[in-house]
């Protein structure tokens, strides 16, 4: 799975970028609220999850460099597609309590039957940007992802691929494949994501979509062949994988990591957003943050409570028709 290294090379930013980020994310002078006990990280998955290491890997930032007047505290409320947790922060607002966004806080909305809506939160910012790997175990007769493909398309509903959840970012990547490819890949969900792993390496499912970190370790050791990389650039830890968009197909959607509050429990009280936001915006800037970042393949992409809405809100129309599809798929 996913660690978190603070010895690595750092990401590489460039001045320019830096200073148009500074301009951008600073919070208000008028900004005074600052907790007086304890934070809560909400995270929606098990430990060990991508969404967890990435909170974690939040956390640990402010913790070692004292970022913040109180502790931050990990609290794991696993269950329906992370709608267990969204769900509690709706139900319990408290402005002593932020969560962790993974691609199902979208999908899973967009679907009409979760608990909660696009309203019942507050985007305070964005962090970064998560890619995908396509990979097959070391027994797949598959080495590139156009052998892969071409099978597919011989052999309908054939292939499966292992996945987290049945609306998570890799059940888009799935669904994106089937379209513009023509084949018909099936969705396997997993509970964790050591089950995907274990899946993949064990033969269970002839493709998985996995962290290209994690991927890695597994290609240098032979156990994994990665076919394709779901990003704009190429990984750092396994530069001779193509990108899906060197290979002729426009795939390079990356899971926005990302952090929300209950509307509720700041209404009226934006300088509560922006005490959270600023605290984020320190932790992006942190030499171990971009540690982190490099080590996983992680793009730094840093949007403050006043830039991220935007980027949210077109993260819902992005996924509005691949959530249609699936539910089309699921119905039939």
């Amino acid at each position: 799975m996913k660690k978190f290294r603070g010895n690595a090379m750092p990401v590489m930013v460039s001045i320019v970028t830096m200073v148009c980020l500074m301009a951008l994310t600073t919070a208000p002078a008028g900004a005074e609220w600052k907790p007086e006990r304890p934070v809560t990280m909400l995270i929606g998955n098990p430990a060990g999850g991508g969404s967890d290491l990435f909170g974690r890997a939040v956390v640990k930032v402010i913790t070692d460099h004292n970022l913040c007047e109180q502790p931050v505290v990990v609290v794991n409320m696993p269950g329906g597609s992370f709608t267990v947790a969204y769900a509690h922060m709706r139900d319990n607002p408290d402005p002593y309590t932020i969560a962790v966004t993974a691609g199902s806080y979208f999908t899973m909305k967009l679907t009409g039957n979760s608990p909660v809506t696009f309203s019942d939160f507050v985007p305070v910012a964005h962090m970064a940007q998560d890619p995908n790997l396509l990979a097959v175990p070391a027994s797949s007769p598959f080495n590139t992802l156009d052998e892969m493909l071409a099978f597919a398309k011989e052999n309908p509903g054939r292939l499966k691929m292992a996945g987290s959840n049945p609306f998570s970012a890799d059940r888009i990547l799935c669904e994106q494949i089937n379209e513009q490819a023509g084949v018909d890949i099936q969705y396997v969900p997993f509970a964790a994501g050591s089950e995907i792993l274990a899946a993949l390496l064990g033969g269970h499912v002839d493709m998985a979509a996995i962290s290209p970190d994690e991927a890695a370790e597994h290609a240098r050791a032979g156990s994994i062949k990665p076919l394709a990389l779901c990003s704009k650039e190429r990984s750092k830890e396994i530069p001779d994988v193509p990108l899906f968009s060197e290979l002729g197909y426009s795939i390079d959607h990356q899971q926005g990591r990302a952090i929300v509050m209950s509307a509720a429990a700041v209404a009226g009280s934006p300088e509560i957003v922006a005490y959270y936001s600023e605290l984020l915006h320190k932790v992006s800037e942190n030499p171990d943050w971009q540690a982190y970042l490099y080590d996983n393949d992680m793009v730094s992409n840093f949007l403050g409570y006043e830039e991220y809405p935007a980027l949210h809100d077109a993260t819902i129309e992005f996924y509005r028709p691949y959530v249609d599809a699936i539910m089309e798929r699921e119905n039939q």
